[in-house]
């Protein structure tokens, strides 16, 4: 097979991913999606990256966005319309992106013992002071397409929220602060769950908001297997194929899905998880799907 690792920042982990496809005797290919040109003729579309043309890929996997997210939507769609598979499918791609969209994937929707926090998405400054009313203090805010935990802050009472307003950028999402005992990762390859670890705050830190391990926040494996399938279902309600589902434990013992990443770190999972082979499991998926 002719595979193409998609993304705007090549780490180590698309290079393991590209290395697992070789040694099964694919051809892989990275492409910068900023990189990628168009030709229309006669009805028939090319699509060329640094002189070649990417029609004969049998599938792209499509994986870090956040630089460059237009090109990289435009190459999916352009993959689509020629019949090249990409995981994620150009539906999917195009609506995590959006914590507005992920937010409408849980309307009418039931997760097992699964709670999702009460959530608001504020257009404009009036609004994100009612909707902080009706969820009530402290809460959360964030960056509505924001990642890797970045912007994220607690707000205690309407003062501080009115102090954060002034400089806010929005859309702006507000949301229950829960009182977290232990939140995990949960890694979900199709209708997998390949297993948990938990996200400790960073260290030095112990108000940290965000527990993110690109920020510094440690993760350890974790004895969660009652979560999988909950973890599941929410990547499936959202049509996430491979996904990062964060789940925190309350000190009332109750659980919340806060958060469903598409294309998530997996380099803190795998040094938790010594013995789950990511990759692996990516490329069987890969080749499951062509």
């Amino acid at each position: 097979m002719n595979i193409g690792i998609a993304g705007t920042d090549r780490q180590q982990e698309e290079d393991w991913i590209m290395d697992e496809i070789t040694e099964r005797g694919h051809d892989a290919v990275f492409i910068d999606p900023s990189d990628v040109s168009y030709v229309l003729s006669d009805g028939d579309l090319d699509i060329r990256y640094s002189g070649n043309s990417l029609n004969d890929l049998d599938v792209v996997f499509v994986r870090r966005t956040r630089f460059d997210l237009e090109a990289s939507r435009d190459l999916v769609a352009a993959l689509d319309t020629i019949g090249v598979r990409t995981i994620e499918r150009k539906d999917v791609f195009y609506n995590p992106l959006s914590k507005f969209i992920s937010l409408l994937s849980f309307v009418d929707t039931e997760i097992d013992a699964i709670a999702i926090p009460s959530t608001g998405i504020a257009k404009c400054r009036e609004d994100a002071g009612q909707i902080a009313d009706r969820i009530g203090y402290p809460l959360i805010t964030k960056p509505i397409a924001g990642r890797e935990g970045e912007g994220v802050q607690r707000i205690d009472d309407a003062a501080e929220l009115d102090t954060v307003l002034a400089d806010a950028a929005f859309p702006m999402l507000l949301q229950e602060f829960l009182d977290v005992e232990e939140e995990y990762r949960i890694l979900v390859v199709g209708d997998t769950a390949l297993g948990a670890v938990t996200k400790e705050p960073i260290e030095g830190d112990d108000d940290s908001v965000a527990r993110n391990f690109a920020q510094g926040a440690e993760f350890n494996p974790a004895d969660v297997d009652h979560l999988f399938e909950p973890a599941v279902q929410i990547a499936q309600a959202m049509n996430i194929e491979l996904a990062g589902v964060d789940i925190v434990k309350t000190t009332d013992g109750d659980y919340y899905e806060i958060e469903c990443n598409r294309c998530p770190q997996f380099k803190g999972f795998t040094q938790a998880h010594e013995d789950v082979d990511v990759p692996a499991h990516i490329v069987d998926y890969i080749e499951e799907q062509v």
